[in-house]
């Protein structure tokens, strides 16, 4: 997730917190990327599934899809095997596949080439399990089918049409689940198992050996990779999947294939041994997949989520006489709209995970497709359209397509302290996105900053919301699909036509409980970057460790991580760890040091809301000021005291962000706990709001860069109203105190450990601030700066003990922060009735 702004003497600065609720800061100033990545594109996350089978979509739905919307169609299951000739395969005859290819554009409905719609160049291409068995039939080797495929892609490119190759490459769909000796010998052994997915392995190093090494100077860019099969099952039986599918494939095809692909489904089953994760998984698992093929590759290998969405087989689906049984279930339960939003759930709850990693994933495609109905015309759950009365409409998965509409930009810093809400910002020319999902079961409270003020907004800006609308009516139908809730997907547009409507609708949104928001900012005058960050993350030497073995007792491990090549420095650290496991999950406890220190984690760290489902949780740990060594150690203890749990640390993973003219300091994320914090929210228009100094009025004059003027006020300089407007680092600790020079509360700062508030001033005039400041011991270093970007440009200290009132004075344009600062380990400082003044 996003960074907070940072100031020269603490790196990074929390904002507050209030009580139950999120608080997100947007830098408007600030690009971001992330591991070199830059770009949020609806070719890599506002993709669909579309045409894969069936009749296939109508024209004018596939216009409104690719160019109303600006969606992509993202994957074809008609591959070089169902697309061409599979006679030509033996013989390799181009002139048996050349015809097939002259069909390509006629086949638009049928997935892929409908260029001519707007449609993405950047396809996956793949065929279906029956591929397998005909080379085996015909006694057809790998190698030999790589080479028919390397022979029939580049003839699928049309320059005339600009119709380019498949951008990727999965030689069979899901080969693991078809060869799985389950399928046809009910409980195998495990060993047999494991050996039928060794094979599926060799098989796609085979394939693409040949097709990445003759498609390399072919004019033809198709990458060829796979798996393309389920991954959310690592974590059971103690890692076992794991162990039988991603080792063994890494192992064999590892280095001959260009990225790993993987199907991600949330169920919605809810009976033992099933999982209900509504996106919330999906760190921990690409963590552990980047992990281990960096450990056994040298580098993470890149991930294409070819298919992810939500489902349960034996729920959704029955038998011919309408009962539910496992395995050759035909018949779809009859529509459903709460299954809708089960779906819609996992949809905007994957992709958001997606999104927080553009470095590492080159695409993903919604499992969404045109109308497909079973034996009795009920639409499949994955439907994007059904029939009412005989007419065609769109279910309600089209939502996640019209809410996503526009969406794409550049990366830009943000932030917010609790991770039950993620929040992306994207800028488009004049136009910032604000991407935001709400992972919590309950609702949240959540307020928006600007870092350097209110933008002044031009026409077009609006919230776009996706929540669940309560409908008796589905009560039954949703038990019917066992899911926890009831209700219709509803989509709401809400216009916004100046920064005081902003600020009154953002100043506390009450977001619903799993609920999906897009906010659009189109602003007047885009601001230019003043700052800009870059985010790298690094991989531990170890994973799928085992930490517990527990029976009914308490257990207490500990285990060290190493990371190398790391950049040296001080500065902020953010070190996440993934456990999984059984039962218990909710009751284990981790704490982390970095190099000795220890590490602080916030209470809201992803995990704890949703482990007990996913059976997996997230630990995030956070430390400003640290000291990194390029080798630096991770150490990990764990404790649950368990009736019966098995549980593996599966990932230990570090983020660090480097800002520019940081002189290599090393600055992330860094949230703590915020149980001191008495958050009393002030109204819109008073005080200036959150950051910006300014009235709220719309009717405030631009200085040119689309940001309300300083208006002399400054947010809450008496500490009477708690914490209000302040962010603070996670060194330290920053709280209220009873010991105030005047009123009942003063700002207590002990430690190395910094307080700021930010705002902006638009003219050359003198500016003062002024404040009391207390110190015990002529030992403690208190002191109140100004900073604007990385450069202290006025400070005060207090030298005598008791209380001082000290003033600082500076002339600046732009935004600056007010820091207030204690620089020792030893310092106690005491702040307060701080005050502002322009002359």
């Amino acid at each position: 997730m996003g960074a907070i702004t940072f100031s020269l003497i603490s790196a990074v600065l929390l904002m507050m917190t209030a009580v139950g609720g999120v608080e997100v800061e947007l830098d408007l100033f600030c690009p971001r990327s992330i591991g070199g990545e830059t770009q949020w594109t609806p070719d890599k996350y506002n993709s669909g599934h579309w045409t894969v089978q069936g009749s296939g979509m109508s024209t004018s739905r596939l216009t409104y899809l690719m160019k109303t919307l600006g969606a992509t169609e993202g994957r074809t299951g008609r591959g070089v095997f169902r697309r061409g000739d599979p006679s030509a395969i033996k013989t390799l005859s181009a002139s048996r596949l050349k015809p097939r290819a002259a069909l390509n554009e006629k086949l638009c409905t049928r997935g892929y080439a409908c260029q001519s719609l707007g449609g993405s160049d950047e396809i996956v291409m793949a065929d279906g399990g029956e591929l397998l068995d005909y080379l085996e039939k015909n006694n057809i080797s790998d190698r030999r089918f790589g080479e028919y495929a390397a022979l029939f892609l580049p003839m699928l490119q049309d320059k005339q049409a600009n119709v380019k190759c498949p951008k990727y490459f999965e030689p069979v769909n899901e080969g693991m689940v078809y060869k799985d000796p389950r399928r046809y010998m009910g409980n195998p052994p495990n060993s047999l198992r494991k050996a039928a997915f060794t094979e599926v392995a060799k098989f796609h190093k085979e394939v693409c050996d040949v097709v990445n090494s003759k498609l390399k100077n072919s004019g033809c860019d198709t990458l060829c990779g796979g798996w393309a099969s389920g991954w959310s099952d690592l974590v059971r039986q103690g890692f076992l999947a794991y162990e039988n599918r991603l080792v063994p494939f890494t192992k064999e095809a590892g280095r001959s294939t260009k990225f790993f692909s993987f199907h991600t489904y949330d169920s919605y089953k809810q009976k033992e041994g099933e999982i209900l994760m509504q996106g919330g998984h999906e760190e921990g698992l690409m963590d552990l997949v980047w992990t281990h093929t960096r450990n056994q590759l040298g580098q993470p290998k890149p991930i294409v989520f070819s298919e992810f969405g939500a489902g349960s087989n034996e729920v959704w689906f029955v038998s011919s006489n309408g009962k539910v049984k496992s395995q050759k279930l035909k018949t779809a339960r009859p529509y459903c709209a709460t299954r809708d939003w089960a779906i819609l759930n996992s949809f905007t709850g994957l992709m958001s995970q997606f999104s927080a990693h553009p470095d590492l994933i080159l695409k993903t495609v919604a499992f969404a497709l045109e109308a497909t109905y079973d034996a009795k015309g009920n639409p499949h759950p994955w439907s994007l359209e059904r029939k009412v009365n005989g007419k065609t409409v769109w279910t309600h998965l089209i939502k996640f397509f019209e809410i996503l509409a526009g969406v794409k930009g550049h990366y830009y810093r943000v932030t917010t302290k609790n991770t039950k809400v993620q929040v992306h910002l994207l800028r488009n020319g004049n136009t910032f996105w604000v991407l935001m999902k709400n992972f919590s079961k309950k609702d949240q409270n959540v307020k928006l900053d600007f870092i350097d003020g209110i933008p002044t907004l031009g026409s077009g800006s609006e919230l776009r919301s996706l929540r669940l609308k309560a409908s008796p009516g589905t009560a039954k139908c949703a038990r019917e699909h066992r899911l926890p809730w009831s209700g219709v997907p509803d989509l709401s547009t809400r216009k916004l036509s100046t920064a005081a409507d902003v600020q009154k609708l953002m100043s506390n949104y009450k977001m619903a409980r799993m609920e999906f928001s897009v906010l659009k900012l189109s602003l007047r005058v885009a601001p230019k970057p003043r700052r800009s960050s870059a985010v790298k993350r690094h991989f531990s030497n170890r994973e799928v460790v085992k930490v517990f073995q527990s029976v009914g007792k308490s257990n207490t491990n500990t285990e060290k991580f190493t990371f190398n090549n790391l950049p040296s420095g001080s500065g902020n650290v953010k070190v996440r760890v993934a456990v999984g496991g059984y039962s218990d999950i909710l009751k284990v406890k981790c704490d982390a040091t970095l190099n000795g220190v220890k590490l602080s984690r916030p209470d809201s760290s992803f995990g704890p809301e949703n482990g007990a489902e996913s059976r997996w949780m997230m630990f995030e740990y956070h430390a400003s000021m640290a000291i990194v060594k390029s080798s630096s150690v991770v150490t990990v203890t764990c404790s649950c005291n368990c009736n019966k749990f098995t549980g593996h640390i599966s990932s230990v993973t570090m983020l660090t962000e480097q800002l520019s003219g940081g002189g290599g300091s090393i600055v992330v994320p860094s949230p703590e706990d915020d149980d001191d914090n008495v958050d009393v929210p002030t109204k819109p228009g008073v005080g200036g709001g959150s950051g910006n100094g300014g009235s709220g009025k719309d009717d405030d004059k631009d200085d040119g860069d689309g940001l309300t003027p300083f208006s002399g006020n400054f947010r809450n300089g008496n500490f009477e109203n708690g914490l209000s407007g302040w962010t603070r680092s996670s060194t330290g600790k920053v709280k209220l105190s009873k010991d105030a020079k005047k009123g009942k509360r003063a700002l207590r700062i002990t430690g190395v450990a910094s307080a700021k508030q930010v705002f902006r001033v638009t003219s050359q005039k003198r500016i003062s601030v002024s404040l009391d400041m207390k110190i015990n011991t002529k030992k403690d270093k208190c002191e109140i700066r100004i900073v604007q970007g990385r450069k202290v440009i006025a400070k005060q200290a207090q030298k005598k003990t008791g209380w001082g009132r000290k003033t600082v004075y500076f002339k600046a344009r732009g935004a600056v922060d007010v820091v207030l600062y204690s620089g020792s380990s030893k310092s106690k400082c005491l702040f307060d009735e701080l005050s502002i003044k322009q002359k």
